[in-house]
C-alpha cells in the first residue's frame, strides 16, 4: 500500500467510497513528459487511485515553471533529486531521455518511491540489469512504460491469445515504421547518438514490438538482423553532427517454440506516420493490429466453416473490452489515452500489492533481445539471445 497519503472523501450521493490520492513526481517535460503529465489527469478520471501532480523536473528552470503552471504541479524543480525527494511524493514517473533511466530510477526506488520508467529500461542489457540488481528486494514496484500495451485493442489481442484462440502460434510479424526523421534538415538530437540513446530506431520503436512479441508468442531464441543509417549527417548549433545509430533495421526472429517472426523498425520512411503493425498467426486463427487504426482488431477465425472464414474487423470500444473502463464506449480511443490507462493500472497494482507487468523482468528481457539485434547487425549472422534469468 501507499504511505500516509490516503485522503478520505465525504460520503454522500456523489461519493459511495473513499478514494486514495497519491503524490506523483514527473521527471522530464519533453515528448514523453507531456503525455505522462496529461495521463495524470486522465488517470484521475478512470482509476481507483487518484494521482496528484506534486513535483516536475526539467533541465531548464523556465520550462519546469511553465510546465508546472500548465499541468498543475505544486512545485517546479531544477534538480531531479529535488523532485524525487519532494515531500508527498510516493510515485515517480521517469520520462527522461535514455541516459537518465538508470540513476533517477534507482535513487527513487532507494527512497521508497514506486517508479514507472519509460522504455527501454536501459541503453543496453547491462544497464537494465543494473536497475534490476539495485531495485530488487527494496519492496517497491518498478514498471516499464510500454504504453501501447494498454490500448484496448492490444489488450483484447493479448486476452484472446491467453485464452488459446490461435491454437498455438506459428508466425509473428511486427513492424513500427515512421517518417519523423525523414528530413535531412532535422536537427541533431540525443536520439541520433549511439552513446546517448544506446540503440537507434530499434530501441525507440522496435522495443514496443518486441515487448508484445514476448507476451504474445514467448521468448526469442536467436535473431539475424541488418540495419542502415539513411541520413548520415544532421545540423546542430555546433555544426554538422554525424548520426551514429540506425535509421532503419530489419530482423528475423526465431522463438523458443520454433515460431518464426520478423521485426521491422524505421524512422525515415515516407508515408508511414505511426505504423505499428503487430500480427500473430496460429494454427486455428490470426490476430492483427495497426496503430494507425487504434480502435480496430482484425480477427481470422478458422474454427468457423470454410464459407464463413476471412478477416473480420472488431472495433474494440465496448464497455466489456479491457482498457475501456472509464472511457466513452463506442467512441474512438486516442493514443495518448493509453498513458492514462497505464498509470491508472500501475497505481492500482501498487495499492493492491499486485504484480505490474511490464515490469523489471519484462524490461530486462526486451533489452536482451535488443542487444542481440544490435550485435547481429554489427557482425552479421545469427546471434543467440542471452537472457540473464
Amino acid at each position: 500500500m501507499f504511505g500516509n497519503s490516503f485522503t478520505p472523501r465525504p460520503r454522500g450521493i456523489l461519493w459511495a467510497r473513499t478514494v486514495e490520492e497519491v503524490g506523483v513526481a514527473l521527471l522530464g517535460t519533453g515528448f514523453a513528459g507531456r503525455a505522462h503529465a496529461a495521463a495524470i489527469w486522465g488517470a484521475r478520471r478512470i482509476g481507483g487511485v487518484l494521482p496528484r501532480p506534486v513535483a516536475v523536473y526539467s533541465r531548464r528552470p523556465g520550462r519546469a515553471r511553465e510546465f508546472a503552471e500548465r499541468f498543475g504541479f505544486e512545485r517546479a524543480c531544477r534538480d531531479w533529486r529535488e523532485a524525487v525527494g519532494a515531500p508527498g511524493v510516493e510515485v515517480v514517473i521517469n520520462a527522461l531521455p535514455n541516459p537518465w533511466h538508470v540513476g533517477p530510477t534507482v535513487e527513487a526506488a532507494r527512497l521508497g518511491r514506486h517508479v514507472l520508467v519509460e522504455k527501454p529500461l536501459g541503453r543496453s542489457l547491462g544497464e537494465a540489469l543494473e536497475v534490476w540488481r539495485a531495485v530488487r528486494g527494496l519492496g517497491v514496484t518498478v514498471g516499464v512504460g510500454f504504453n501501447h500495451r494498454w490500448l484496448p485493442a492490444v489488450q483484447e489481442m493479448v486476452r484472446l491469445v491467453s485464452r488459446g484462440f490461435l491454437g498455438g502460434a506459428v508466425y509473428f510479424r511486427g513492424a513500427f515504421l515512421e517518417d519523423w526523421a525523414w528530413s535531412g534538415d532535422m536537427g541533431f538530437a540525443w536520439r541520433f547518438d549511439a552513446g546517448e540513446a544506446g540503440y537507434g530506431v530499434v530501441g525507440d520503436n522496435g522495443s514496443h514490438v518486441l515487448e508484445l512479441a514476448l507476451e504474445l508468442v514467448g521468448r526469442v531464441r536467436r535473431v539475424a538482423a541488418s540495419s542502415r543509417i539513411i541520413v548520415g549527417v544532421r545540423p546542430s548549433p555546433e555544426g554538422a553532427r554525424r548520426v551514429t545509430n540506425e535509421d532503419l533495421a530489419a530482423a528475423l526472429l526465431e522463438f523458443e517454440d520454433e515460431v518464426l517472426g520478423v521485426l521491422e523498425s524505421a524512422r525515415v520512411l515516407p508515408g508511414r506516420q505511426n505504423y505499428m503493425a503487430v500480427e500473430v498467426y496460429g494454427r486455428r486463427g490470426a490476430l492483427m493490429f495497426n496503430l494507425e487504426r487504434p480502435d480496430e482488431l482484425w480477427v481470422a477465425d478458422y474454427g468457423l466453416p470454410e464459407g464463413e472464414r476471412g478477416l473480420r474487423r472488431v472495433r474494440v470500444l465496448e464497455r466489456v473490452h479491457p482498457g475501456m473502463r472509464g472511457f466513452w464506449a463506442k467512441h474512438s480511443f486516442g493514443w495518448h489515452s493509453s498513458f492514462a490507462v497505464q498509470l491508472a493500472r500501475f497505481l492500482e497494482a501498487v495499492a493492491r500489492g499486485e504484480e505490474f507487468r511490464p515490469g523489471l523482468e519484462e524490461g530486462v528481457a526486451v533489452n536482451a533481445v535488443l542487444d542481440a539485434v544490435a550485435e547481429s547487425a554489427r557482425r552479421g549472422g545469427w546471434v543467440e539471445v542471452e537472457y540473464p534469468f
